[in-house]
């Protein structure tokens, strides 16, 4: 029993490892689109459009998701700076 107990702490263990270094990797390799600015010690992560004025600043709601609304911001990136904010998941 022991034995496998042993097994069963090496194999959660070795996968946890391979979780952590796999997503660090993959977050070199495919970074987002936009930026990350710092608002009061939060990151919030941004994509711009556009030049002018107004500006428009696009916050998805109801567990909706920026693609969502690219093909709505790179419009209005015709006349507008147009932003878009992720939303925080974690």
């Amino acid at each position: 029993m022991a034995c496998l107990m042993a097994f069963v702490a090496a194999v959660g263990a070795t996968s946890g490892t391979y979780q952590l270094v796999a997503d660090a990797r993959d977050r070199r390799r495919f970074p987002p689109p936009g930026r990350l600015i710092d608002v009061g010690g939060r990151r919030l992560h941004l994509t711009d459009e556009g030049t002018g004025s107004p500006a428009v600043v696009i916050v998805p709601a109801l567990g909706g998701d920026v693609s969502d609304w690219i093909r709505i911001q790179r419009e209005l990136a015709a006349n507008h700076p147009a932003s878009a904010r992720f939303p925080s998941r974690f």
